[in-house]
């Protein structure tokens, strides 16, 4: 859950710096800036899936020996 966390104050440090930095080009690109969300939304939901799978791995693999 950690690293879940840790994508997602990513995400948000890159929604900060993407879309609140240009709002007249934003305008301007919407169906750019729309996809591009999209993408970073999709990548942080699998980077911490992935995170949790492999924490979880670990753990079972830690107790099994």
């Amino acid at each position: 859950m950690g690293a879940f966390g840790l994508c997602l104050s990513l995400f948000l440090i890159e929604y900060r710096s993407v879309f609140i930095r240009d709002k007249k080009s934003r305008k301007n690109n919407k169906a750019f800036y729309g996809k591009r969300w999209k993408i970073s939304l999709a990548s942080v939901i699998l980077s911490g899936m992935l995170a949790a799978i492999s924490v979880v791995l670990v753990i079972v693999l830690i107790q099994n020996n």
